[in-house]
């Protein structure tokens, strides 16, 4: 039972099962929202690519720029602030696997908690990196780059995404970051998970 302003508030089983699907979900929200502005862009008939284009906008509001913002926030949850600030990133962790915790018994516990420490750390990477090249295959040889050597131009939808797509060339390298974190987590949490209840 947790106190909030006065107020008593307590999440019954089932409302942390939401809780945990919901930050499962919010974590790959970004790319997902990217891909249907791209599409909607492309719905609406809007110049694609290239440097020349006019910006594409919905009620006043450019597609590319919601793009490049969705694309740059995936780039920094949860993967960016473990380098600019960890204790974010740690803290939605740490609370996302207390909850599986307390939300599961023992053998879904473990099973669902091991997957978390690696779909919270890898479903970002990987959802950014398969969208950026994507783009880029849409785009058509010449377009668009992406590469480690250097930021390179994108236009899409009339913004130059360079500095966000470059961020898809360099990215990959953080699995050398996030895989021993992954299987330290993942041991420490299902030698925890594994235990039995005392009393």
């Amino acid at each position: 039972m947790k106190h909030f302003l006065g107020k008593s508030i307590s999440l019954n089983r089932s409302q942390k099962r939401y809780l945990i699907a919901l930050v499962l979900i919010s974590i790959v929200l970004p790319i997902v929202l990217a891909t249907l502005l791209v599409g909607l862009g492309k719905f609406l008939g809007c110049q694609m690519f290239g440097e020349t284009q006019q910006m594409c906008s919905v009620g006043g509001i450019s597609l590319g720029q919601m793009i490049k913002m969705l694309v740059d926030w995936n780039w920094l949850v949860p993967v960016g602030s473990l380098l600019t600030i960890p204790p974010l990133s740690i803290s939605v962790f740490i609370v996302l696997l207390a909850l599986i915790y307390k939300s599961y018994s023992r053998p879904n516990r473990i099973i669902l908690g091991t997957f978390s420490i690696f779909y919270f750390w890898f479903a970002p990477l990987i959802a950014g990196v398969s969208f950026v090249y994507w783009v880029v295959g849409l785009a058509g040889t010449g377009q668009c780059l992406a590469n480690a050597g250097g930021v390179g131009r994108c236009y899409l939808l009339g913004v130059d995404m360079g500095s966000s797509f470059h961020a898809a060339a360099v990215m990959p390298w953080m699995v050398f970051i996030l895989f021993p974190i992954c299987v330290v987590s993942a041991l420490v949490y299902c030698a925890f998970a594994a235990r039995k209840p005392q009393g």
